[in-house]
C-alpha cells in the first residue's frame, strides 16, 4: 500500500548527525531505506535511535562507519578499535573475530545494525588506503582471512557487515578529493577482487561499491558506482540477493570527477545498477 514515493525513499540511506538524528523520524516515516550515523554519538544516542526505529511501520537500517583506527564514529560511547592495519599486523584472525562480534554486540546494543566494514582493499605502499591504515593487509590472502574474520564476528552479533571498496580501492588515489583510477580489469580480477570474493562467498550480505574508474571494466570517464557494465559485473558475481550500495555520493569524484549533484548521481546509480544510495549529511 505504500506510494512510489516512499517505494523510493527504501532506496536511500541518509547521513545525519547523532546530536540530530531525530531530524530523520519525519523522512523514516516518508519511507527512508536507512540512516548512517556521522559526528559526536551524544550519551543519549540509544534512545534517540530507538525513537528512529520506531516511527515506521518498516524499521529502517541504522548503519556507522566502524572500520576501526581513524574510522570509527561511535568511540566515545563503544571502546577504541584498533585499525584495521594494526588488527593485521598485531592480531590472529580468531582474536579479530572474537573483537568484531564482541564490538558488534554493543552496536546492536545501541541500535546500530550495520557496519560499513570491513574494507576489502589492499594496502598498497604509498596509496591513500595504505596511508590511513584502512587495509588489513598487501596481500589478497590476508585481507581475505581478516575481513572475513571481521565480517563473521559482525554477523554472528546480528550486524549486518559491508565489504568495500569494490572492485578495490588500493591503488587508488583518495575519491574524497577528486576521480580516481585503478589498474585495468585483468590485474584487478587477479588481485584486489580476489578478497571480495571470497567474502561473498562466504555470505557476506552487502558490498559497497567504490567512485572507481577501471579501465577495462567501466565506461570511458564513469566511476563503478555510475557504472552499468560494472554493476552487471558485479551483480552476476554477487547474485540476486546480496545488497549492492554506492559510497557516499557527496565525494569529489562525484561532485568534482563526474560534475553531479548528489541527486542527479543518485538517480544515475539506480539506474545503472545499485539497490541503495548513500547521500552524506
Amino acid at each position: 500500500g505504500w506510494t512510489d514515493r516512499q517505494l523510493a525513499a527504501q532506496l536511500v540511506l541518509a547521513g545525519y548527525d547523532m546530536s540530530h538524528v531525530g531530524d530523520a523520524v519525519p523522512w523514516v516515516q516518508a519511507g527512508l531505506g536507512g540512516v548512517i550515523l556521522f559526528g559526536r554519538p551524544p550519551s543519549d544516542l540509544a534512545g534517540r535511535l530507538a525513537r528512529v526505529r520506531a516511527s515506521s511501520s518498516v524499521v529502517p537500517l541504522i548503519a556507522s562507519d566502524e572500520e576501526g583506527g581513524l574510522v570509527q564514529r561511535l568511540k566515545p560511547l563503544l571502546p577504541a578499535l584498533p585499525s584495521a592495519e594494526t588488527m593485521g599486523r598485531t592480531r590472529t584472525t580468531a582474536q579479530v573475530r572474537s573483537l568484531a562480534a564482541s564490538y558488534g554486540g554493543r552496536m546492536r546494543a545501541l541500535g546500530v545494525d550495520m557496519d560499513l566494514a570491513p574494507v576489502a582493499d589492499l594496502s598498497v605502499r604509498g596509496m591513500y588506503m595504505e596511508q590511513t591504515d584502512r587495509a588489513f593487509s598487501a596481500t589478497p590472502s590476508g585481507v581475505s582471512a581478516y575481513a572475513g574474520a571481521w565480517q563473521q564476528g559482525m554477523r554472528a552479533a546480528r550486524v549486518a557487515p559491508v565489504a568495500k571498496h569494490w572492485p578495490g580501492h588500493g591503488s587508488a588515489a583518495n575519491t574524497h578529493d577528486a576521480a580516481a583510477t585503478t589498474p585495468p580489469l585483468s590485474t584487478m580480477e587477479q588481485r584486489d577482487m580476489v578478497p571480495f570474493a571470497s567474502l561473498m562467498q562466504a555470505g557476506i550480505p552487502a558490498v559497497m561499491v567504490g567512485h572507481l574508474q577501471v579501465p577495462g571494466l567501466t565506461e570511458p570517464g564513469t566511476p563503478a558506482t555510475l557504472s552499468p557494465r560494472a554493476y552487471a559485473y558485479l551483480r552476476s558475481r554477487a547474485g540476486p540477493d546480496r545488497l549492492l550500495l554506492t559510497d557516499s555520493l557527496n565525494m569529489g569524484a562525484i561532485r568534482l570527477g563526474a560534475h553531479l549533484t548528489p541527486a542527479q548521481a543518485a538517480v544515475r546509480a539506480l539506474r545503472a545498477g545499485a539497490d541503495m544510495v548513500l547521500i552524506d549529511p
